[in-house]
């Protein structure tokens, strides 16, 4: 009796493991596909934002060189001002 039940239950968990192992390999290339077109769009995506940083950062240092420049234009028109004021009085 035992043995019987216990057969009948070997059987049931065999017969659940091969529906589920069928499963697995019946939507394996599908999922497969899925992750591959997922990963190529993240990809793409981390690509697209890692150009918009590397941008930002050198329009930032041109502006940044820009103001850095006109400030010592601006320095040196102020001493220049300063130098001819100096010869004509």
């Amino acid at each position: 009796m035992i043995i019987l039940r216990w057969i009948d239950q070997w059987r049931t968990r065999r017969q659940k493991s091969k529906f589920w192992y069928a499963i697995k390999t019946y939507t394996q290339a599908k999922t497969k596909e899925k992750k591959s077109v997922k990963f190529c769009e993240d990809f793409y995506e981390r690509g697209l934002i890692m150009r918009a940083i590397r941008h930002m950062k050198l329009f930032s240092q041109v502006a940044g060189n820009r103001m850095y420049k006109r400030r010592v234009e601006e320095k040196i028109t102020i001493e220049v001002k300063a130098k001819v004021q100096e010869k004509k009085i």
